[in-house]
């Protein structure tokens, strides 16, 4: 099957994926030391050369410009460190999942062979029992026609008149039931119209 090795791309994919944006956070992580190590020794200079320098703006111009790229790193690494987060969690669902379904199936394989041979079984079963109680009952009901078959003649011409009258009566019956069916199905789809158009 396809699945199987989709899901396992799909898995080196995420993991190369993340892979990628840990060395990016780990990367964004050094320059962000990199730019405190700057600017503090930036800070250790300008308490320095305070007294000695009169372009002091100049230096606070640049503390506060290094400490914007700063602020932009940390919400950068801390967005990359969510979507990180996201994807291990993501991993970690479809791990639970293929474990999941690799526990479940063999139960549902063994409940499935269990159910086709109890279905099996009792099928044969059934019909062997059959077989024998037509068997012994065949010839009693062999007798049991011969004896009753003049009876059965007068019967069926006695219940002929009633099954008629039942018949037409159920025809009738049935006429009028659909009649009123069609009646209030009429009624309900022009009643469903008249609020389309409404509306």
């Amino acid at each position: 099957m396809n699945s199987p090795k989709l899901t396992s791309k799909l898995f080196i994919f995420s993991l190369l994926l993340s892979f990628f944006f840990i060395i990016l956070a780990i990367h964004k992580q050094r320059q962000l030391n990199q730019l405190n190590s700057r600017l503090s020794l930036l800070e250790s200079s300008v308490e320095e050369m305070d007294h000695e320098l009169r372009g002091k703006e100049i230096l606070e111009k640049e503390i506060t410009s290094l400490k914007d790229k700063i602020d932009s790193i940390q919400d950068f690494s801390d967005a990359k460190r969510s979507h990180i987060e996201e994807q291990e969690l993501e991993s970690i669902v479809k791990n639970q999942c293929s474990n999941f379904t690799c526990h479940v199936k063999p139960l549902f394989d063994f409940l499935t062979d269990i159910t086709i041979g109890a279905y099996n079984l009792s099928k044969n079963t059934f019909i062997s029992l059959l077989v024998k109680f037509l068997r012994s009952a065949i010839p009693f009901l062999q007798k049991l026609y011969m004896t009753g078959m003049p009876y059965f003649d007068q019967i069926a011409s006695v219940t002929k008149i009633y099954l008629v009258s039942l018949w037409n009566l159920l025809k009738k019956i049935s006429m009028f039931l659909f009649t009123i069916l069609m009646d209030r199905l009429n009624g309900f789809i022009l009643w469903c119209l008249e609020l389309e158009a409404a509306d």
